[in-house]
């Protein structure tokens, strides 16, 4: 008989352990197994389901070989010992490799992180992995927004209507979204009250704000900043104003706060 090996090949359904035979089979079928058997199957309960006598008795401080086994006991002791022990192994290297990457991302995780993902039309801001708002600019706002806004607890303090509408919620002045700057008369141009809920012949009298680029997006452990440009556009599609926005975001375990100083130039 061959020496059992551990091996993966996906060719055949990970066999039901439910019993002492059951795993009995499973190890020594044909002379090899674990075969399509995924590591995470095999527990410490599955050895446990054995009682007194396991097949292969495996704990923290021993590993011992085939007892009790109704079939092809003699001849397995010895191959049955050596699977177990590189299994054994394997999960002592398996564990020693996935740990120090485990507390990596965790620690990359820390402090607040400015995420940049200009294909989803938005820059998420993260303390500690948890959300504490995005910068987006999606085509049914006429103006970039910070959506929505949550406290250090997680509550949003921001309406979901227009972006993500809730029940109960008043579903009036749409161009109110989240945090944003803008102005109702610039050189006779509303550019405040402009959204997609208004008639087109309407939106075409209204001015738009539009994202051009993202100059800043970092991260610290308890501040963060993104830099921005936009311009306001008139009707025609000419752009009347420019705007560079740094926004700071700033965290603790009982804070957030964010700050925003725009700065607005007259195109010539």
């Amino acid at each position: 008989m061959s020496e059992p090996r551990a091996v993966a090949t996906g060719s055949r359904q990970s066999p039901l352990i439910k019993s002492r035979r059951d795993l009995c089979s499973a190890i020594f079928e044909d002379g090899f197994m674990i075969r399509s058997l995924p590591l995470a199957v095999l527990t410490r309960r599955h050895f446990d389901l054995l009682g007194g006598n396991p097949v292969c008795a495996m704990n923290a401080i021993n590993i011992r070989p085939l007892r009790g086994c109704s079939f092809r006991q003699r001849d397995s002791q010895a191959g049955a010992f050596s699977l177990v022990l590189r299994f054994h192994l394997s999960i002592f290297l398996f564990v020693l490799l996935t740990t120090p990457f485990t507390g990596v991302t965790q620690a990359q995780e820390r402090g607040v992180r400015v995420v940049k993902n200009e294909a989803s039309r938005r820059v998420d801001v993260f303390v500690d992995g948890q959300p504490f708002t995005a910068y987006v600019w999606p085509e049914k706002l006429k103006v970039p927004v910070l959506y929505p806004l949550r406290t250090a607890k997680g509550t949003i303090v921001t309406r979901g209507f227009p972006l993500e509408p809730r029940a109960g919620e008043r579903v009036d002045h749409p161009h109110h979204a989240g945090f944003w700057l803008n102005y109702g008369n610039v050189n006779g141009v509303d550019f405040w009250n402009n959204s997609v809920a208004l008639p087109p012949e309407q939106q075409q009298k209204m001015g738009t704000v539009v994202l051009r680029r993202i100059t800043q997006a970092t991260g610290g452990k308890d501040r963060g900043e993104l830099g921005v440009e936009a311009e306001w556009v008139m009707p025609d599609g000419q752009p009347i104003l420019r705007e560079a926005t740094t926004f700071v975001f700033r965290a603790s375990p009982d804070l957030r706060a964010m700050n925003a100083r725009h700065a607005c130039a007259a195109r010539a």
